[in-house]
């Protein structure tokens, strides 16, 4: 099966897979699986990287968070396409809870 992480998830499945629940780590050791990250997952965690929100030993640098995903790690990387864009430029944000960003 193929699955989709989120940035939390990758972020978690990278830094802190302790952190992942047992139904999921178990998804993760099932070789069978193949697992996905978006571009903008690539984007969301090198913001947090230079934002501070992510500090970790795995990455010394935010070029070492890209050659890391591309070269090291399973992760299947997916392409922003323009059909993708086009939903994205159509989606709302959630401003009466003051979260402005429809990637989440």
């Amino acid at each position: 099966m193929r699955y989709m992480l989120d940035t939390c998830a990758f972020i978690d499945a990278v830094t802190e897979p302790d952190n992942l629940g047992t139904d999921v780590c178990a998804l993760m050791e099932d070789y069978e699986n193949e697992f996905c990250i978006s571009i903008e997952t690539i984007r969301e965690v090198i913001l947090k990287y230079k934002n501070k929100k992510v500090w970790t030993k795995v990455w010394p640098n935010a070029e070492a968070i890209v050659e890391s995903i591309y070269n090291e790690m399973p992760f299947i990387v997916l392409d922003i396409k323009k059909e993708h864009l086009m939903t994205y430029a159509g989606l709302l944000t959630n401003e009466m809870e003051g979260h402005k960003d429809p990637s989440d």
